[in-house]
Order: structure tokens, then C-alpha cells, then sequence
């Protein structure tokens, strides 16, 4: 089921914070339809949770520790593609022969069919910071070009 803004608001949120199910693509289709669809320009987006995208295995005894085959340097985890996506914020600088390289798109087939980051919503990124057990992405807004 698809997540939207409630109708009856008149715009989209400021901050989402994903604390959801912690599965690397969960996150990733939780950040593609939000970003897009419900933050704002100029808000911000957190993804908490990504030690899964380093995790072989989850915990036993735990629910849910099925399904967590990524682990350091894994190319669909969320941490991962993110980091593809870094350079994205200075895109404006890259040389012609860079501007071609950028055009290979992160992309997570684990679980499911392949999901990508689209220029459009790479486009919209202003910045992405890494910290403790997070990731912190803003997007584009009145104080950034678009």
C-alpha cells in the first residue's frame, strides 16, 4: 500500500524519520516514495537503523533476522548506495567524461525486482551526511538551486 501525506493536508512534512522495518530495501522504497512525494523542499530525511546494511545474517532470536544477506561493502545496501550517491550534492562540477559515469544508477535487486535512484530524485538531493547509526539526507529547497 502506497504511504501518502494525509489529504487533507495542504503540504508535505519538514522532517520523516524512517525507524521502520530496518531491511536495506525497505528503507531504499520507503526513501524513494517519501523524498519525493511527501517532504518538502528544504526538509530533511533521516534513515535510522542502517547497521542492517552491514549485517550477513540478523540476530537469532529476534524477529525478522531472516532475509539480512548484505554486509560490508554490499552494492544494495542502503548504506552503500547512499555512498554512490555522495558525490551527487557537487554534480554540477563533474567534467563531461563524469557527467557520462554518473548516468550508472545505484540500484538494489536484493529481495525484488531492481529499484533505482532516478536523476530526478538525485537531482533534488542538497546534501547526505553519514553519522552514528543514521543517514541524514536534506533536499533541495528555497536556499538551494534546484
Amino acid at each position: 500500500r502506497a504511504l501518502r501525506p494525509p489529504e487533507d493536508r495542504s503540504r508535505g512534512f519538514d522532517l520523516i524519520i524512517d525507524d521502520g522495518s530496518h531491511h536495506p530495501r525497505h528503507q531504499m522504497v520507503s526513501f524513494l516514495h517519501l523524498f519525493e512525494h511527501a517532504l518538502e523542499p528544504g526538509g530533511t530525511y533521516i534513515v535510522e537503523d542502517v547497521e542492517t546494511s552491514y549485517w550477513r545474517a540478523g540476530p537469532s532470536g529476534i524477529d525478522g533476522d531472516r532475509g539480512f544477506e548484505y554486509g560490508y561493502g554490499h552494492p544494495n545496501s542502503t548504506v552503500e548506495i547512499f555512498r554512490a550517491l555522495a558525490h551527487q550534492p557537487n554534480a554540477e562540477f563533474f567534467s563531461p567524461d563524469s557527467v557520462a559515469n554518473m548516468h550508472h544508477e545505484a540500484a538494489v535487486t536484493a529481495c525484488g525486482p531492481a529499484l533505482t535512484v532516478p536523476p530526478h530524485v538525485r537531482a533534488r538531493i542538497a546534501t547526505i551526511t553519514f553519522a552514528h547509526n543514521c543517514i541524514v539526507i536534506t533536499k533541495k529547497g528555497s536556499r538551494h538551486d534546484a
